[in-house]
């Protein structure tokens, strides 16, 4: 019987904060997704032996069976990775390493029902801005094979990269990601991909905490966190 959805998880660093991270990612609204018939998958870029054995930890207790470990191969390699290990549930929702659930645990059952409720008449949720792709971004946008318009869209709305949820269909119709993506620009070529092919985002943030620092300050882990 296949998954409910498709739960990747990026985790990244071997500094104490890092674990920190980690930790609240693997919290009790968290594990609570494992009664709700989800699969779980790690992605563990360098991370450090406590975050390690950590997840290790987590993933007997979740069944994850998917758990790639090793150097820093950056977010959409490890991204690819994962998407690749053959998804048959219907939802893949993605957390970086600086995002999370932010629900006790008696609410999350009705926040995933709101969720696959909102799946079953769009196909990407996630927390929604609106910008316009860069030269660079443009250029590698042109290279693809869902890009079908003249031009790239003069502005775009894109899902906020460090927490999403969409159809696995479209992951696996469009190859996402691409391999020319690193670490940067996926949330936006993401949302040009959407664009192109005429497919629908909704705004969705209901009890999550998306690119948060360890201090808990929205949108900050870019300037105080590598990954």
């Amino acid at each position: 019987m296949s998954a409910s959805a498709c739960v990747c998880v990026l985790l990244y660093g071997g500094q104490h904060q890092h674990e920190k991270l980690a930790r609240r990612i693997l919290n009790p609204a968290f594990f609570a997704l494992n009664e709700l018939g989800v699969e779980f998958r790690f992605g563990l870029n360098a991370v450090g032996s406590s975050t390690r054995k950590l997840v290790q930890t987590c993933a007997e207790e979740l069944n994850a069976p998917v758990v790639l470990d090793g150097p820093n191969i950056y977010k959409y390699p490890m991204m690819r990775a994962l998407f690749q290990k053959d998804i048959t549930a219907p939802i893949t929702m993605w957390f970086d390493h600086d995002s999370y659930l932010d629900l006790m645990p008696v609410d999350v059952p009705g926040w995933f029902s709101r969720l696959t409720r909102l799946l079953a008449n769009c196909d990407m949720l996630g927390s929604v801005y609106r910008g316009s792709l860069n030269n660079e971004q443009k250029e590698l946008a042109r290279q693809q094979s869902w890009y079908v318009e003249d031009a790239p869209h003069r502005s775009i709305n894109y899902a906020l990269g460090g927490w999403w949820a969409i159809r696995t269909a479209v992951l696996q119709k469009f190859n996402w990601p691409p391999h020319l993506l690193s670490q940067k620009n996926g949330d936006i070529i993401l949302g040009e991909l959407l664009a192109q092919q005429r497919l629908s985002l909704a705004h969705f943030r209901d009890g999550l905490k998306i690119n948060v620092n360890t201090d808990g300050v929205e949108g900050a882990t870019s300037r105080t966190i590598t990954m």
